[in-house]
């Protein structure tokens, strides 16, 4: 069972199908509603390629949105699986979500999170503390090595096509980062209200 969770509805995955070190077809629901994800794997160099194709998403113009959303959450979510692997494999992972109703458009969102004047206006974690992470289509990280982890904005479109802002914040280390929860969205409250200004 694989579960994603921290939003209103965790989606559960159970692994359909099995070719040990090639392939993992996971399902969720049921038809007609059902969702299918297939995970490949592809030795290349010392390394190992991952191809995840979320089969789920409609091939038409009118699901664009939703599928360049989905896009970005893969390799978002391949760069945090290499990051587990390479830093911190072994660890418990936690987790602080916070989620807010947004007023403007992706790219205008996630400038909010570059460095300057902008990010201090709002996010409780001092520059200094922040490196370089990574960036895809929805989704914005920088790596925070006081918490043994990552800072993410994530935004992506709502049930009613509304942008939803995610702020989260992800922890390796030994010990719960204390009051990182509230943190988070007392930081994601300040950011909504400057964007609805």
């Amino acid at each position: 069972m694989w579960e994603f969770n921290g939003f209103e509805h965790p989606a559960r995955y159970r692994v359909e199908r099995s070719w040990p070190g090639r392939s993992l077809i996971y399902t969720s629901g049921e038809p007609p509603e059902a969702r299918t994800l297939d995970v490949r794997f592809e030795a290349a160099g010392e390394g190992t390629e991952v191809t995840v194709a979320d089969e789920s998403v409609p091939g038409s113009p009118e699901f664009d949105e939703f599928a360049a959303g989905v896009a970005s959450g893969w390799a978002n979510a391949l760069r945090y699986l290499d990051l587990y692997l390479s830093h911190y494999h072994g660890r418990t992972k936690r987790t602080a979500i916070a989620l807010a109703a947004g007023s403007s458009d992706y790219e205008a969102a996630l400038q909010w999170f570059e460095p300057g004047l902008k990010r201090e206006r709002w996010l409780d974690v001092p520059a200094g503390e922040l490196q370089p992470g990574w960036r895809f289509d929805r989704h914005f990280v920088w790596l925070w090595p006081a918490i043994e982890g990552t800072v993410e904005l994530n935004v992506f479109e709502g049930k009613a096509g509304e942008p939803t802002l995610v702020l989260r914040a992800v922890s390796w280390a030994a010990d719960p980062v204390a009051g990182l929860d509230r943190r988070m969205a007392a930081c994601l409250d300040r950011l909504s209200r400057l964007l609805l200004s």
